[in-house]
């Protein structure tokens, strides 16, 4: 079990999770870190549980691992991430702004 939630941990997410093949239970949640998803953590093929909700992570989440079986919820709070469980609007990247709303469905036309 390894619950490190609610720590003001800055950074990333260390790639040596994917190292610990055994890991059932890891809870990163309501901390400050960034960037992606490591692609080690594709090695978790044990993990039961995962929350990293409430950081600062980009990027799409893995598909085809582990990863992608987990509910929404576990991945809710990251602004720059993206992709399946998360709702429909979080399944595309987030688009790089030219002055000019780029949300789909903000009402604004793009010629």
């Amino acid at each position: 079990m390894s619950s490190t939630y609610c720590n003001a941990f800055i950074g990333k997410i260390p790639s040596s999770f994917g190292k610990m093949r055994q890991l059932e239970f890891l809870d990163l949640s309501k901390n400050h870190l960034s960037s992606q998803i490591p692609p080690e953590f594709a090695s978790l093929t044990f993990l039961a549980f995962l929350d990293l909700s409430n950081n600062e992570l980009v990027g799409k989440i893995p598909t085809n691992t582990q990863i992608s079986t987990f509910l929404n919820t576990s991945f809710k709070g990251n602004k720059g991430l993206w992709g399946p469980p998360l709702t429909v609007d979080a399944v595309l990247p987030p688009l790089i702004s030219n002055g000019s709303s780029s949300h789909p469905n903000s009402g604004d036309e793009i010629d």
